[in-house]
């Protein structure tokens, strides 16, 4: 009983904040959003007018003899084809409306007549004309009358060769189509809010128990990993959680990889250590899987340690355990850090001839990778020993044939491999 008063509490106090903020948000963003639709249209038709401009001045120029927009570097007249070309060149919206003015005469222009037919030879609005051509300004206007039209529009002046405004490039989009973008984003707004305080109640209660789920699901995970149990899941729902109960979630999780990591990893190469590997290697057997095992040592490694310092040995053993992993997740083994400069690579269910393929690789990885540090780039050998898993032998067996094999690999010379 005491847990649902305070759940209704609850739900009472959420009801009640979220219709005093639908209502001021409501009022608030409907606002927001015509200021910034409106921006929004200022800045594309500006945007696009001083682009048409840009592609104008590249090619083009108003002859100041005849008032012919001349091709600068054929001499020749511009037609609409080069019009449609320059503005098919502007990546905006298909509401974009463009027009080439000589003086205030709409020369080319995508603005139609009521027929349909492009508004040639119409006249710019008296105000453009004295903003534009009169006093040489880009002119913004966000309800300019365009060939009986209303239009957010802006003119940027043309010039000849020799600074006089001989023209103007007008980009515009009839504001009918301005205002239902906006009358559409509030509205969409306005939906979204009343859609917001209908469901409220509901995400209240089902995220109330999700909080209770939750929590006990964290208490088992962690529960598990105090038992000494790495293999415990978290419930999917828990860890996508936005709140702190996902947060403590994600945390738990990293807390058992870290733990796993102090517990099977080598510190330095990150790969399993020797007794994390045993581990795996003794489930495989339990599971009558067969298994081949790849013992490696990097050659010379103390003369590198000498040389390079044990900086440099730190590098080199990373790189070799970064490609070493490589080639066996490849082939669906593990390799695992034995000791020192030694690796072990295990890779269930291979016969003899595919671990010589995958031994082949192995070498040839070794020999095209160097390892970078500081100013030096060291390069290295390594030696390889490889056995299959026997019936009837114990992994230390198997372990021990490669190990041997490997020393055999190393008294005849080293940069090999023995199986």
């Amino acid at each position: 009983m005491k847990r649902a008063g305070i759940t209704s509490r609850i739900v009472v106090l959420i009801c009640v904040t979220v219709c005093c903020l639908c209502v001021v948000i409501t009022a608030v963003g409907a606002k927001m959003i015509y200021s910034y639709t409106e921006s929004g249209l200022k800045s594309e038709v500006q945007a696009a007018a001083r682009t048409l401009k840009r592609l104008y001045d590249k090619d083009f120029v108003i002859s100041t003899g005849n008032a012919d927009i001349i091709n600068i570097h054929t001499n020749q007249n511009m037609t609409i084809n080069d019009f449609n070309e320059i503005t098919s060149l502007i990546g905006c919206s298909s509401d974009i409306d463009f027009t080439l003015f000589r003086n205030d005469t709409r020369f080319f222009t995508s603005v139609k007549n009521a027929d349909g037919s492009a508004a040639v030879g119409t006249k710019a609005d008296s105000d453009v004309t004295l903003n534009v051509l009169g006093n040489g300004n880009e002119y913004f206007n966000r309800k300019v009358m365009v060939n009986g039209q209303y239009y957010v529009g802006c003119y940027i002046p043309v010039t000849s060769f020799d600074g006089d405004t001989v023209g103007m490039c007008f980009a515009g989009k009839p504001l009918d189509a301005a205002s239902k973008n906006a009358v559409t984003a509030v509205s969409a707004f306005i939906a979204l809010s009343l859609a917001v305080l209908v469901i409220s109640l509901v995400v209240c209660i089902i995220y109330l128990r999700a909080i209770i789920s939750g929590m006990g699901d964290i208490k088992q995970f962690i529960t598990g990993i105090a038992n000494g149990d790495f293999s415990v899941k978290m419930k999917a729902e828990t860890l996508r959680r936005s709140d702190e109960i996902g947060d403590i979630g994600q945390h738990a999780l990293k807390l058992r990889e870290n733990l796993r990591d102090m517990v099977e990893r080598d510190p330095l190469t990150m790969l399993l250590n020797r007794r994390s590997c045993r581990n795996k290697i003794s489930s495989l057997e339990e599971s009558s899987t067969g298994y081949a095992v790849v013992m490696g040592d990097i050659d010379y490694f103390k003369k590198i340690n000498d040389y390079y310092g044990h900086a440099a040995g730190d590098e080199v053993l990373k790189m070799v355990s970064a490609l070493l992993s490589e080639v066996s997740r490849s082939n669906d083994g593990w390799v695992s850090r034995w000791g020192g400069e030694e690796f072990l690579a295990v890779f269930p269910q291979k016969n003899k001839d595919q671990v010589i393929e995958i031994l082949k690789q192995l070498i040839e990885k070794v020999h095209d990778t160097k390892c970078s540090c500081g100013d030096n780039t060291i390069s290295v050998t390594m030696t390889f020993g490889a056995s299959v898993h026997c019936e009837g032998e114990t992994m230390d067996d198997t372990i021990k044939k490669a190990d041997d094999l490997l020393y055999k690999g190393k008294q005849n010379g080293r940069d090999r491999f023995e199986v």
